[in-house]
């Protein structure tokens, strides 16, 4: 790849990074049905029309939130453990803060050349409060749900 400098790239007049993923959506409410005769005099039933409600746009691409507080820790994360926080962030499920950690899937998502750089990203992200150590699963990492989360943070108040 050759050297360029910034001046060698295009200029834009508009954003040319369109949103992927976001669809117009039509909200619907129901009708009821209706008893309805043709022009011999027989009934039938009309089964329910449902009626626009109004349209919206509606974004289905995954994302997670990083919250900005904490922006400084990711930035003095090593490349191990930059690899391993952007293995987690793909991988936590939605509205629960622990993470199951496969280390052959982490090794194999970060591009890690032994287990010695796993470790070293666990370890980066252990002595940051990224993530703590579970007592019960040696696999099992809480994640720090003030630095980043998957859902609504509220939901794990409600199972308190």
């Amino acid at each position: 790849m050759e050297n360029k400098k910034i001046s060698d790239y295009p200029l834009y007049d508009r954003n040319p990074y369109d949103p992927e993923g976001i669809y117009e959506r039509i909200k619907q409410i129901g009708g009821h049905e209706q008893l309805v005769y043709n022009e011999d005099g027989d009934a039938f039933v009309l089964k329910p029309a449902l009626k626009i409600k109004g349209k919206f746009m509606k974004d289905f691409k995954p994302y997670r939130k990083l919250y900005t507080d904490h922006i400084d820790k990711i930035k003095n994360l090593s490349t191990p453990g930059l690899r391993m926080f952007c293995f987690i962030l793909m991988s936590i499920d939605r509205d629960v803060d622990v993470i199951r950690i496969d280390p052959r899937k982490a090794v194999s998502f970060c591009e890690y050349q032994s287990m010695n750089q796993y470790y070293s990203g666990i370890t980066d992200l252990l002595q940051n409060d990224f993530i703590v150590r579970m007592s019960d699963d040696r696999m099992c990492f809480y994640i720090n749900v003030n630095i980043f989360f998957n859902g609504d943070r509220g939901k794990l108040l409600d199972k308190s």
